[in-house]
């Protein structure tokens, strides 16, 4: 299990800034991104040029990332943290949450088909 404080579903440029301001207040972030090459997938150059910059930045802050994959649970347990599971079983266990990525470009893909493959499911 990946243990993070900060967990970022997408890795666009509000993502990669999201990990710059999170890494000035030293906490540990993971990203995850349906895309497989994610930051690089960007076809406008002003926003492929922008993530290389903020990926530059970043790398001192060592974030780690699941690419090709997708969140499939979300789990908001008892002590106020969070599990996520991948569609690679892959399981993150934060403290917060950053969503980052467009649902509509994720149903574009054929990556969700219907609200029941995501399911959230709190304890309140």
């Amino acid at each position: 299990m990946i243990k993070t404080d900060l967990c970022i579903i997408g890795s666009g440029p509000v993502a990669l800034f999201a990990v710059f301001e999170a890494g000035q207040l030293n906490m540990r972030c993971h990203l995850i991104d349906a895309r497989q090459e994610a930051y690089k997938a960007y076809e406008d150059l002003q926003d492929k040029h922008l993530c290389n910059i903020l990926m530059e930045k970043i790398s001192i802050y060592k974030p780690s990332f699941s690419n090709g994959e997708w969140v499939k649970e979300l789990i908001h347990e008892d002590d106020d943290q969070y599990i996520l599971i991948t569609n690679n079983d892959t399981k993150i266990y934060c403290k917060s949450l950053v969503f980052s990525a467009g649902y509509e470009e994720e149903l574009s893909l054929g990556r969700i088909h219907t609200s029941d493959e995501f399911n959230v499911k709190f304890r309140l």
